[in-house]
């Protein structure tokens, strides 16, 4: 563990943020922990599927596709070149063919993933590790157990389980600091070596990506001479005695990662070198993504690149890309980004201090993160350690939360995912990521300069409530400005815009009934406030009563003067949609049909409903048959009679009555029949309440060697455990049945 004098600690944790002042109290505060739990689970939600398999969207079917080009003899960086170094992709590609070893599981990409996740799990716990001893280092011990809580309870989970494998080279880039940060008691051959080893770090790290090499500018700003090196009376040896130890330092930690990228490359270099340099000939000729400078360039794709195919023994496939437009305003801002490192590292080297390397490499990290081109949401991985050693309390934590739903929510899963024609989105995500990341900029640059901290920290004080009020307040705006836009390219992407606009035609008061749930998850929101309904259990067609699907609909539509039946094409037909379409018919009539891609929607209006006519006949003295439709009774041989007969309860039943709807021939021969309580068995009549009303609709086949003519119509009332008929009186009515009327058959 790094240890510093303790009068120096002492003046740091005076000199730093007050969270430093109680180094002995290492767990976080209880606020803390909640908010980084939310912030945890709030993107879980969005980007996990339920049951715990990975998301549809994780690179590691890719590195699967890399490493899986092997078994055909195709290696990365000799047969095809990779968008980044080559130590990762050889890596699958080890882990890839271990997995051939082992029996097979159901997924096929099982073992590859489980060995590959292992490899990441170790170097989380390495980073962990690492986080600990440099946030000792940075607040004196025991601290950095504060901030690798902080960094455990939120960042690792967060975007390990994504499928990312930059926690691997982000290891490697804190364990080269932590070997710079050479304590500054150990003699001249213990720091050398430890250079050794932060040079090697470096390069095994910039060989899986390039970012770690930020580690080297530090590797001598921990020279013993900084604090013991007396200058000479003219001031001339005492300079040299304070630089002679940095730039040894420095030139042993370069050497060291020169020779390890060197012993890496040689190979590559030997076997196939333009296909080696391809990679880096990508990195430099690539365009703009998902940044400002994307942005300024009006790019607001993701920054693809060549198909793993295009590049088989293709190398000319490395420059294909979106190139840059305003390059002259990028490279003015690296110019400028430049000269405040150069400034920022010469404070660093003046203090010398573990504190000011730490502070001045997340402060590489996150300019290195303003300054580039292209962006992807794992890229936020580099910076987290920094947060958590620099900022180990509520502030970091809301700058981590804010970057995590920032990053991968609305722009990781809203927009690339769902809605990538939705520019504003992107916009909106850049704009607050740009923001988070100068203030994480800012933090660690005033980190250098202990008086100048102080007084930012009075600043940042009375600035950070307004500025995430404000924050909050814009966001509100934005999301009310983009909410229409949002939901306009969410129906596109469905393709439920059509269906919306079709039943924004009709009558604003008019219902709408689904029979298939998704579809009804998918379009209630966006109908509202019109009133939907879905009626898909399928025992609603054995269930009786007030249970009853017919029970369901009567209630539910109760005084809709016009309703919209949808299905859509897509899905599996409810086995209620027939029993639906065959109520509304009665109650509304026939149906006028719209195609709205591949939803069609039935149109239902009451004032299609035939008229009826009247019949008025009274069954016993509890029911009476008000009416019949259609007036005019005709059908034809081998098709049904479709009959509705119009019920009311003069009282409430006291049986379950059965209805026979019976066909005579000119001599009373019985020639077709139908028996069911009505409702197709779904409204027992004991369920009726005095003065309900209870459309029966009928369906009577017709034997298909039924002679034309006419058939007198009759209608039997019975109690169908002891079969007796109710009698009947009223309108010309008498005996056990009432006649409708003449059917004519074709």
């Amino acid at each position: 563990m790094i240890k510093e004098p303790a009068d120096r600690i002492e003046r740091e944790i005076a000199r730093g943020d007050e969270t430093a002042r109680a180094p002995a109290s290492a767990a976080p505060s209880l606020l803390v922990l909640i908010l980084l739990a939310v912030g945890f689970r709030l993107p879980a939600l969005f980007l996990l599927r339920y049951g715990g398999s990975a998301p549809d969207w994780s690179d590691f079917q890719y590195y699967h596709e890399v490493a899986a080009l092997s078994a055909q003899g195709y290696l990365p960086g000799v047969h095809f070149w990779v968008e980044y170094p080559p130590l990762f992709p050889w890596l699958a590609v080890g882990a890839y063919q271990l997995s051939l070893l082992i029996p097979g599981w159901i997924h096929p990409y099982f073992w590859f993933d489980l060995i590959l996740s292992a490899v990441m799990a170790l170097a989380d716990a390495g980073s962990i590790v690492l986080v600990d001893r440099l946030g000792d280092a940075y607040w004196g011990a025991p601290a950095g157990r504060r901030s690798a809580m902080i960094y455990t309870a939120l960042f690792l989970p967060a975007f390990a389980i994504l499928g990312w494998f930059d926690t691997l080279p982000t290891f490697f880039l804190l364990l080269a600091l932590y070997a710079a940060l050479k304590p500054v008691d150990r003699s001249r051959s213990r720091r050398i070596l430890a250079s050794i080893v932060a040079g090697v770090a470096v390069g095994i790290g910039a060989m899986l990506k390039l970012f770690p090499l930020l580690a080297l500018p530090v590797a001598g700003l921990r020279s013993p001479s900084v604090d013991v090196a007396p200058a000479g009376r003219d001031g001339s040896s005492g300079s040299l005695a304070r630089v002679l130890p940095a730039l040894v330092d420095t030139v042993v930690a370069g050497v060291s990662a020169a020779v390890t990228i060197g012993l890496i490359a040689l190979p590559f270099l030997v076997y196939s070198r333009d296909t080696f340099l391809a990679t880096f000939r990508n990195v430099l000729s690539r365009g703009s993504w998902m940044s400002p400078w994307a942005l300024l360039d009006g790019y607001y794709g993701t920054g693809g690149v060549a198909s793993l195919h295009d590049r088989l023994f293709y190398n000319a496939s490395a420059s294909w890309g979106q190139p840059s437009q305003m390059t002259a305003v990028w490279w003015a801002a690296a110019a400028l980004g430049s000269a405040l490192y150069a400034w920022r590292w010469w404070v660093a080297r003046r203090n010398g201090t573990a504190r000011a390397a730490i502070a001045l490499t997340g402060f590489a990290v996150t300019l290195l993160l303003l300054l580039s081109r292209g962006f992807s949401q794992q890229f936020t991985v580099w910076m987290m350690p920094f947060v958590a050693i620099i900022l180990p309390g509520i502030s970091g934590a809301m700058l981590a939360v804010l970057l995590t739903l920032n990053d991968l929510v609305l722009e990781g899963y809203l927009y690339v995912t769902l809605l990538p024609t939705l520019h504003q989105l992107l916009w909106i995500s850049v704009g607050v990521r740009t923001a988070l990341l100068l203030w994480f900029a800012a933090e660690c640059a005033v980190a250098l300069n202990a008086d100048a901290y102080s007084r930012f920290r009075l600043i940042r004080r009375w600035v950070l409530a307004p500025a995430i009020g404000g924050v909050l307040v814009a966001a509100v705006i934005a999301f009310v400005l983009a909410a229409p836009h949002v939901q306009a390219a969410m129906l596109e992407r469905t393709g439920d815009s059509q269906v919306v606009a079709a039943v924004e035609q009709a009558d604003a008061s008019g219902a709408v009934i689904f029979t298939q749930p998704d579809v009804f998850d998918r379009l209630a929101g966006d109908l509202r406030p019109r009133p939907t309904l879905l009626v898909a259990e399928p025992r609603l067609l054995t269930w009786t009563g007030d249970r009853s699907l017919y029970r369901r609909l009567e209630t539910s539509l109760d005084g809709q003067a016009m309703v919209i039946l949808v299905s859509d094409t897509r899905e599996p037909a409810s086995p209620l949609l027939p029993a639906v379409r065959a109520w509304l018919g009665a109650h509304y009539g026939t149906a006028e049909e719209v195609k709205a891609g591949a939803t069609v929607l039935e149109e239902f209006r009451r004032d299609r409903l035939p008229s009826e006519r009247a019949v008025g006949v009274q069954f016993g003295n509890e029911i009476t048959l008000a009416g019949i439709r259609p007036e005019v009774l005709s059908g034809k041989r081998g098709s049904a009679l479709e009959v509705t007969l119009d019920w009311r309860a003069d009282r409430e039943p006291a049986h379950d009555y059965t209805v026979s709807l019976q066909l005579l021939d000119a001599q009373g021969k019985l020639v077709a029949q139908h028996d069911a309580m009505p409702a197709s068995n779904m409204l027992p009549t004991t369920t009726w309440q005095p003065g309900q009303q209870v459309i029966d609709a009928i369906s009577l086949p017709l034997p298909a060697g039924l002679a034309p003519g006419g058939y007198q119509l009759i209608v039997v009332l019975y109690d169908h455990q002891t079969l007796q008929r109710l009698s009947v009186h009223g309108a010309g009515q008498s005996g056990d049945h009432a006649t409708l009327g003449v059917v004519n058959v074709e």
